[in-house]
C-alpha cells in the first residue's frame, strides 16, 4: 500500500519545470516518458531504487475542493505516491511535495492523518471518538477480472449503503455512480486495473480499494478494503452488513475475509504479506471472519465461543451478535493467541508490520509457487516481459 501526499496549489507546472524541481536534490534521478517528457517516476540517483510517483495535474471540482477544505484559489492538485514503508523514501518525498507547494503557492495535505473539517466539526461538538468499520476480502489471484462488479451486484443487492457514488484510478476520481452507472463501473476495473487498483468513495464518508486484477505477479492474492465511519454502532444494520459480508465472501470466492470495529482510520489487525504470498491470520481476534472450506478446518478448533455458520463456500464467524472493537473480545476469546500460532505469520519484534516467516499452517493454495516450478517460471517470464515492455529491463 502507498504513502500518499497531495498538494494543492493554483498554479500549473510545465512537465520541463515539474522534471527539474524533482531532480534537485542530488541524490534524486527523473524518469520522463519518450516524446512527451511526463514525469514517470523520481528514482535514488545512486541505487536506482523507486522514490515516489508524481501524478498530476488534475483540476478539481467543487466537491473535491470542499472535501479537502481548499479554497477557490487552490483547485490544481498534484499526487505524490511512495510505493514502500521506507522512512527515507517518504522523507524525500515529503520534501518534494514542501518544495512543490512552494512553487505553485499552495499547500501539502498528508491523507494518512488528515481530517475533513466537516467530520472535524461534527466531532468536536459530539465529543465523541471516531469509530470505524474496516472490511476487506482476500481472494486468490486467477486473472479474472470481476472482482469489482461481484462486490457492486452484492452492495446493491443487501447493503446499499456501500455502493460507492464515485470511483477510478486516481484523485481526483471521474466516475460516478448516479443512476446506475454500474457497468462504467465495471468496465473501468477490466480495462484500467489489471495493475492499478481501483479506488472508491461513497456516501457518509465510506472509502476502499480494489486491487488489480492481474495474476502476472508474484503476489498470489488480492484484496478488496473498504472503511465505513461510523458515529455510533448502533448506526450500523447489523443484518443486512452480515448478508452483504457473507455474499461479497461467496460471490468473489474468498478465502478469508474480515470486519473489524476499532478507533484507527487506517489500522487493522491483518497480517501482512511474506513476499507476495499470504503471510497468515490476523494477529488478534476480529468481529467477523469468513474463511474458505480449506481454511475453516483449520480454524475451527479454535472459534470455542460466538456463532459459526457454514455455507458451502466457506464458514462465517461472529463472536458478538453486534459490532465489538478487540478490547470487548478478549474476554471470550480465553486464549493468547487467540488461534493456534501456526496459523500466524512470525513478525519482527522491531517492527510490527514487518513479516519474517508465513504462519506454517495455511491453504496450500495461498503459498509462493515454489522456485523452478512451472507456475513460478510463468510468473517470472510474464513480468520480465512486462519490465521490457516498460523500458526497465
Amino acid at each position: 500500500m502507498s504513502y500518499d501526499l497531495n498538494v494543492f496549489g493554483a498554479e500549473v507546472l510545465t512537465e520541463r519545470e515539474l522534471a527539474r524541481l524533482a531532480s534537485a536534490p542530488r541524490r534524486t534521478k527523473v524518469v520522463r516518458g519518450p516524446g512527451t517528457g511526463e514525469v514517470l517516476a523520481v528514482l535514488n540517483r545512486r541505487t536506482g531504487a523507486h522514490l515516489y510517483t508524481v501524478e498530476g495535474p488534475f483540476v478539481l471540482e467543487p466537491e473535491d475542493l470542499r472535501e479537502w477544505g481548499e479554497a477557490d484559489g487552490s483547485p490544481v492538485l498534484y499526487s505524490i505516491a511512495v510505493l514502500s514503508s521506507d522512512p527515507e523514501d517518504i522523507t524525500a518525498a515529503r520534501s518534494f511535495a514542501d518544495d512543490l507547494a512552494l512553487k505553485i503557492n499552495g499547500r501539502v495535505v498528508d491523507p494518512q492523518t488528515y481530517v475533513s473539517p466537516g467530520r472535524a466539526h461534527s466531532d468536536s461538538t459530539e465529543n465523541r471518538a471516531p469509530v470505524y468499520l474496516h472490511v476487506e476480502w482476500n481472494r486468490t489471484r486467477d486473472g479474472s477480472a470481476d472482482f469489482a462488479a461481484r462486490y457492486l451486484e452484492a452492495a446493491r443487492d443487501h447493503f446499499p449503503s456501500a455502493v460507492p457514488t464515485r470511483f477510478g484510478t486516481e484523485e481526483p476520481l471521474q466516475g460516478k455512480l448516479v443512476g446506475g452507472g454500474d457497468s462504467a463501473f465495471d468496465l473501468i476495473y477490466r480495462e484500467q486495473c489489471k495493475l492499478s487498483r481501483l479506488i472508491l468513495k461513497g456516501r457518509s464518508g465510506l472509502s476502499g480499494s480494489v486491487d488489480g486484477w492481474t495474476d502476472e505477479l508474484r503476489s498470489r492474492f488480492q484484496a478488496l478494503r473498504l472503511t465505513i465511519p461510523l458515529k455510533d454502532t448502533a448506526d450500523l444494520a447489523t443484518q443486512d452488513f452480515t448478508d452483504f459480508f457473507v455474499e461479497v465472501a461467496k460471490r468473489t470466492s474468498s478465502f478469508f475475509a474480515f470486519a473489524e470495529l476499532n478507533s484507527s482510520l487506517y489500522a487493522t489487525a491483518a497480517s501482512p504479506a511474506y513476499k507476495g504470498s499470504w503471510g497468515g491470520l490476523p494477529r488478534t481476534a476480529q468481529w467477523m471472519t469468513w474463511y474458505s472450506p480449506e481454511y475453516t478446518k483449520l480454524v475451527r478448533p479454535y472459534l470455542t465461543s460466538g456463532v459459526i455458520t457454514d455455507h458451502p463456500e466457506g464458514s462465517m464467524h461472529v463472536w458478538t451478535a453486534e459490532p465489538s472493537a478487540g478490547s470487548a473480545l478478549r474476554p471470550l476469546v480465553r486464549r493468547a493467541p487467540w488461534v493456534g500460532s501456526e496459523l500466524l505469520a512470525t513478525l519482527s519484534a522491531d517492527q510490527e508490520r514487518r513479516c519474517l516467516q508465513p504462519a506454517l499452517s495455511m491453504p496450500s493454495v495461498l503459498r509462493a509457487p515454489l522456485p523452478g516450478s512451472p507456475e513460478a517460471e510463468r510468473i517470472e517470464r510474464r513480468i520480465a516481459a512486462n519490465r521490457a515492455r516498460a523500458g526497465l529491463a
